[in-house]
């Protein structure tokens, strides 16, 4: 499951590796709560419709 997800992210053009380095010069933010149940339903949003293509 992981892994294929994983494999997804690996198809798609490596622009966050940009982004990754870009973001070392900025001040981290703590991640809000909002954040992360957005990146939670995120995920859980993203099973849903993989399990669905099996």
């Amino acid at each position: 499951m992981a892994r294929a997800a994983l494999e997804m992210a690996s198809d798609r053009p490596h622009h966050h590796q940009v982004d990754r380095s870009a973001s070392l010069s900025v001040t981290p933010q703590p991640a809000s709560k909002a954040d992360a149940d957005s990146i939670f339903v995120d995920l859980l949003e993203f099973q849903a419709a993989w399990a669905q293509k099996q």
